[in-house]
């Protein structure tokens, strides 16, 4: 609870994540991901507002299906 997520923009987490919400894996790979996690964990002023947006996201079916249902209503 309340870890900052460390991810690939792939499939539906391209969807949910970005550099606001998550450590995102860029093309320098998953060495540098984790190097800027652990940068992030030592400055506690940082990860407390990082873990503020994550913990405000809101993932909930609620707020998703109004766009699955707009995307297969223009088909």
């Amino acid at each position: 609870y309340g870890a900052v997520p460390i991810v690939t923009l792939n499939g539906g987490l391209a969807d949910n994540f970005n550099n606001e919400n998550a450590i995102v894996i860029d093309d320098k790979g998953l060495p540098d991901a984790i190097k800027r996690a652990a940068e992030l964990y030592l400055n506690d002023d940082l990860m407390a507002a990082k873990r503020k947006v994550c913990m405000e996201q809101d993932f909930s079916w609620a707020t998703r299906k109004v766009k699955y249902i707009e995307l297969y209503e223009k088909e």
